[in-house]
């Protein structure tokens, strides 16, 4: 069963492809022969079998020689294949015994306008008066068929994969494995007071042999009004990926500036609006980095507006480098 199992994840295309083909052959053979059978009703005369074909045209070949009704025969008869009630009504005239039901379907033949027959007194109908609904089920069949066939060797053409056995499996995945490197990660602490004069905290990011790969950190995003010490209600936190030349910006408002129309209009220009609270998580991912922002403190000043100024954030900044540049990068001076 394990082999089983290792060449069904070997070859998924061709497993699917065989589930699908054994799915339709059971529900066609099982189901619809023996389970619930198709029941025809409503059958037009030349899905009957000969006998009944028979009948049914000797009774339009003796209404019309009582009514003369040419219109009324050609109704009656309508959809009937050519060909095949050329042969049949022919076949009929061959076997009548009774000279006048073989001028009834002489008659009738006539009105008819039907082609040549294919031989001039048949004893049985030819093949080619096989009712049409079976030959189109033939058809219909063979169809079915031939696809599923195109189906099959499309699937073997993309699985090209060679079988391997479950121990050859293993070693290939763990060996898979071996080759992606684990994740590196590196931890950064930003903190900002409002005492502080200069609030613009940035880290480096760099590989394990000490190339550049980008930058993270804060700075004040909006302040309010011109006083001493600033009224932030706005940090701006950055992740830049250097080797995909590419910045993600969030903006951390306060809880005031977060409501404020204006003040988001402004801001919303700069990068996606996050509103700062206490445990607060931001996650900016980039081709090459992620980075998971914890806001592990937040506390206000007690001034106006409400919950408007920042007074103290620590912000806790986890970066894992998802992928390291083949292309060698110059370290930054």
């Amino acid at each position: 069963m394990e082999k089983i199992g290792d060449k069904i994840r070997a070859f998924p295309f061709l497993a699917l492809g065989l589930a699908l083909l054994a799915g339709l052959l059971i529900g066609w053979l099982a189901i619809g022969w023996w389970l619930w059978p198709v029941r025809w009703i409503n059958a037009d005369p030349w899905d009957l079998r000969v006998e009944y074909q028979k009948r049914y045209v000797a009774l339009i070949a003796k209404e019309h020689a009582q009514s003369r009704d040419a219109d009324q025969a050609r109704e009656a008869l309508k959809g009937w294949d050519g060909e095949a009630l050329a042969d049949l009504l022919a076949a009929m005239q061959y076997q009548a015994r009774d000279s006048e039901i073989h001028r009834q379907l002489a008659d009738l033949a006539s009105v008819l306008e039907l082609p040549q027959a294919g031989v001039a007194a048949p004893t049985e109908p030819e093949p080619h008066s096989v009712p049409p609904l079976r030959r189109r089920l033939v058809t219909v069949l063979g169809t079915a068929g031939i696809a599923l066939a195109v189906v099959v060797l499309v699937i073997l053409a993309i699985s090209t994969r060679t079988w391997e056995s479950a121990t050859e499996l293993k070693k290939r995945t763990l060996r898979e494995q071996a080759e992606v490197p684990a994740p590196i990660s590196e931890h950064f602490v930003s903190i900002y007071t409002q005492d502080q004069g200069k609030y613009d905290d940035y880290f480096s990011i760099e590989a394990p042999d000490g190339r550049f790969l980008g930058e993270c950190g804060l700075s004040i995003g909006r302040i309010l009004g011109q006083e001493r010490p600033r009224r932030v209600t706005a940090l701006e936190m950055v992740l830049f990926d250097s080797p995909d030349h590419r910045t993600e910006t969030r903006i951390l408002m306060s809880r005031y500036a977060h409501e404020d129309a204006v003040l988001r209009q402004e801001l919303e220009i700069r990068g996606e609006l996050v509103l700062a609270e206490p445990g607060a998580e931001v996650l900016i991912e980039t081709n090459n980095l992620q980075m998971l922002a914890t806001i592990e403190e937040l506390r206000y000043a007690d001034q106006r507006p409400a919950e408007g100024v920042f007074q103290r954030v620590v912000i806790d900044l986890n970066v894992r480098i998802k992928h390291l540049p083949t292309e060698r990068l110059e370290g930054r001076s």
